[in-house]
């Protein structure tokens, strides 16, 4: 009886210390999220005072990216669990805010989605964002150029433990290969495709296509 008393006392113990540390971790989380949010904002304020639009376009276009990341460290903080992100839930409010960043009244932009009920953890979901993040600001800053309308295909599958990235744009199939000169977009990719073990490729047909493949870590897909 004394041994199940100690027993049962040093389960609350360590329940206690384990609620403790989660506590702090989403502390972290939040204080991260509210950091990059001042960084944004700095950025924000740069980029009106910039003093032509190749300027202003950039820093809006760092802007973006550090919104990606923050939007990350909120759904953990938010959610139950401090190392992995719902796929759809994420993604979809990625789409919307990338959408409503990049969207202007001489373009209308539709999507069709189909995520998967995939969970990531924090080591894929963030490289695999900002690639997310740089291929749909490419499309909409190429694709549709001379076009009131366009329409983007995007989807996050899996088959076991493989994850597919997949980007189609109906535009005028601009070349990945082109922007190398003037923008560091395909750098950017390379890298965090590398940083994850991905694959990634283009193709450009009847609009331009991007797919990415990589494995999960915990086979949790």
């Amino acid at each position: 009886s004394l041994e199940a008393r100690q027993r049962r006392a040093l389960q609350a113990e360590l329940k206690e210390e384990l609620r403790k540390k989660e506590m702090l971790l989403k502390e972290i989380h939040h204080r991260v999220k509210n950091n990059l949010a001042v960084v944004s904002s700095l950025l924000s304020l740069q980029s009106a005072k910039s003093k032509d639009d190749f300027h202003s376009n950039l820093f809006d276009e760092c802007r973006q990216k550090v919104n990606t990341i923050s939007a990350i460290h909120d759904f953990i903080y938010r959610s139950d669990s401090l190392s992995e992100v719902s796929v759809k839930e994420y993604f979809d409010a990625l789409i919307n805010d990338i959408h409503e960043f990049y969207s202007t009244d001489d373009l209308q932009v539709d999507f069709e989605t189909h995520l998967g009920a995939i969970v990531l953890d924090f080591d894929r979901v963030l490289p695999v964002a900002l690639i997310a993040n740089e291929v749909l600001t490419n499309c909409y800053k190429h694709a549709f150029m001379g076009r009131s309308k366009g329409k983007i295909y995007f989807s996050l599958t899996s088959r076991g433990r493989e994850i597919t990235l997949s980007i189609k744009d109906d535009g005028v199939g601009f070349n990945w290969n082109d922007l190398k000169s003037e923008s560091l977009g395909i750098e950017i990719i390379k890298g965090l495709a590398d940083q994850i073990d991905a694959e990634y490729s283009f193709e450009v047909e009847g609009g331009t296509s991007f797919t990415l493949n990589f494995v999960q870590l915990h086979g949790k897909a």
